[in-house]
C-alpha cells in the first residue's frame, strides 16, 4: 500500500472521539437538563434519573446522525420525564386506591417534598411561579418548561412533535391563564399603581 493513502481511523480512536463528545455534552447539558426535568417530574431524584436514562441514550447513538444536539437531549428528557411523572401517577393512584379498599382511606400519601437544600435556595416567587404553571394543561406547561430553559418556539416545536404556529398558540394560551390568576392579576395590578 502506497506511504501516502488515506487509512481508516483506527477502532479506538473512533471510541475515544466518541467518548469525548458524549462527556463534552454531559458537561454541557447535565445540570440545565437535570433542573428542567425536576421541574417535569417535581422530583430531584426522578430528574437525576432521567438525566442518567438521557446520556445512556446518547451513548448509543452516533454523532452523525443528530442534527441538533440540544432539541435531542430535551427532546429525550421530555419524553422520559413524561412517562415517569405518569407512572408516579399511577403509583399514587394505586396506593391511595389500596389504601381505600383497606379501610385505611385516612392515611397520607407518601408525597415526595423536594429536597431541603434546593427548597432553601428557592425564591417565594419562583415557587408560586411553579404553583401556577404546575396547573396549566399538560402541553401549556410543557411549552412554558421548554420555553423557560432558553428554547425558541421553532425549537420547542420540534421538541414536542407539533409546528411553531401552535406552540405558539399554547404560549398565549399559557401566559392568559396565568394572568387571568387572582393573585397575579393583583400582583400586576399593584405594579401598574407603582409604576405610574
Amino acid at each position: 500500500m502506497p506511504t501516502g493513502s488515506h487509512q481508516p481511523e483506527p477502532l479506538h480512536d473512533s471510541a475515544d472521539a466518541h467518548r469525548r463528545w458524549v462527556l463534552d455534552c454531559v458537561d454541557q447539558f447535565e445540570q440545565p437538563l437535570t433542573r428542567f426535568a425536576q421541574r417535569l417530574t417535581g422530583d430531584w431524584e426522578s430528574a437525576r434519573d432521567v438525566v442518567q436514562y438521557v446520556f445512556l441514550r446518547l451513548c448509543e447513538q452516533q454523532r452523525h446522525t443528530i442534527g441538533n444536539i440540544a432539541a435531542w437531549l430535551y427532546t429525550v428528557c421530555h419524553h422520559r420525564a413524561i412517562d415517569f411523572r405518569r407512572k408516579a401517577l399511577r403509583l399514587v393512584q394505586l396506593e391511595t386506591d389500596t389504601s381505600a379498599d383497606s379501610g385505611h382511606a385516612d392515611m397520607a400519601v407518601c408525597s415526595r417534598e423536594p429536597d431541603p437544600h434546593l427548597t432553601a435556595e428557592v425564591h417565594d416567587s419562583s415557587q408560586w411561579l411553579a404553583r401556577l404553571i404546575d396547573l396549566l394543561p399538560e402541553k401549556q406547561r410543557q411549552v412554558v418548561h421548554l420555553w423557560s430553559v432558553g428554547f425558541a418556539y421553532r425549537e420547542i416545536a420540534q421538541v414536542i412533535g407539533h409546528d411553531e404556529p401552535y406552540v405558539r398558540v399554547l404560549m398565549h394560551r399559557a401566559l392568559l391563564q396565568m394572568r387571568a390568576d387572582p393573585e397575579v392579576a393583583q400582583w400586576l395590578g399593584q405594579n401598574a399603581t407603582l409604576e405610574t
